[in-house]
């Protein structure tokens, strides 16, 4: 910002492309971003991938405007900025608004992108849109500012939601610090606008607990699965009434191990609307004819509306334990504003009690350790 550099001169390019070098080389980091792509001459930002690719195993993420699946092969990019993921999760939170195409975009992938790693999303926000700067319109502030403070259910609630599907969509999620406490107001470099460690401070406070116990959630569960990590998304069902998709990921192939064979599928059920089904008016969700005898089974491994994280009790499936198909139809419970991800398992039902009691032990033991 300020003057424009002169890209026509070969020192400018080259003094400017050795940067990489010193971030990946000398620093040892993971990968590059590179600000404002579309502000340089593409052959210089290809210059500056092509280099960065030349530290083996990094990785090199474009901002570029307009954004598109296009753009990282064309700069020689792995994966693409995603500006839009905040603006469509923001724009379907304070009531539903019919416009499925936009929740099929944040649930699955926005069109024209083909790889789970080919774009990074930040659907609760990034620097741009949280930080606070003179003469900068969008500057929106933390999530929870955006929906009426951090005292609001609907602003917890909303990012129990968006980042539950984040962690179980397509694309590299990214968050910024303070959205998993709920933090309130803007970010800067003054010590009034940053990081509010008080949340956290002796064990945390309530909400900060919850948050952030839903992210860890949301992001052993990403990690655990290889479906959410190099499977494929395909849309099982579409409710525009209500508000609800629901995505199937599918990973089939062999462990890291290069031996054990894999053949992993979950569902992916979001709720956007305020609708709500419990398990006695079950709501039925069509994930097609069963895999087999064997399969036609499905247990919750994640609910962004549970207790643990600010939800209620019963908002889920968790306590039903296995789940039988019924023909082509899943009976689930669906909370409203909630995302529930259910993974398909073989064998014998187990006894929702233990299952009930396996949790409740797993959810003390883990706000237990965030109290110490």
């Amino acid at each position: 910002w300020g003057q424009g550099f002169a890209f026509w001169k070969e020192e400018v390019q080259e003094y400017l492309s050795a940067t990489v070098d010193t971030w990946l080389g000398e620093y040892n980091c993971d990968g590059v971003r590179i600000d404002s792509a579309h502000s340089m001459p593409p052959d210089f930002v290809r210059r500056v991938t092509n280099r960065a690719h030349k530290h083996e195993g990094r990785f090199v993420v474009v901002e570029h405007s307009p954004e598109g699946g296009h753009v990282p092969g064309e700069l020689g990019a792995d994966a693409c900025w995603l500006f839009s993921s905040c603006d469509n999760c923001a724009g379907m939170t304070n009531y539903w608004k019919g416009n499925m195409e936009r929740l099929e975009q944040v649930a699955r992938a926005p069109e024209g992108y083909h790889s789970n790693a080919s774009f990074v999303k930040f659907p609760l926000g990034s620097h741009d849109v949280i930080g606070k700067r003179p003469g900068h319109t969008h500057d929106l502030g933390h999530w929870a500012s955006r929906f009426g403070g951090r005292g609001e259910w609907r602003a917890r609630a909303s990012m129990r939601l968006w980042w539950g599907v984040a962690a179980a969509g397509v694309g590299i999620p990214m968050m910024f610090m303070g959205t998993e406490t709920h933090q309130d107001g803007h970010w800067h470099v003054e010590p009034e606008a940053e990081m509010d460690w008080s949340t956290i401070a002796r064990g945390g406070e309530k909400w900060a607990k919850e948050g952030m116990e839903l992210v860890k959630a949301a992001n052993e569960m990403r990690t655990k699965h290889w479906s959410l990590t190099r499977g494929t998304a395909r849309v099982l069902h579409k409710d525009h009434e209500n508000g609800i998709i629901v995505i199937e990921r599918h990973y089939e192939g062999v462990a890291e191990d290069g031996k054990t064979k894999m053949n992993e599928r979950l569902i992916v059920v979001v709720n956007d609307g305020d609708g709500q089904w419990d398990a006695e008016g079950a709501y039925g969700v069509n994930v097609g004819p069963s895999w087999g005898d064997e399969f036609g089974r499905f247990e919750e491994i994640f609910n962004s509306q549970d207790e643990a994280f600010g939800g209620w009790p019963g908002s889920g499936n968790a306590e039903r334990g296995v789940i039988e198909q019924q023909g082509d139809m899943l009976p689930l419970a669906i909370p409203k504003l909630g995302v529930v991800v259910l993974k398909q398992v073989s064998g014998p039902s187990r006894d929702p009690d233990l299952v009930l009691a396996e949790l409740s032990a797993g959810a003390a033991a883990s706000i237990s350790a965030l109290g110490r």
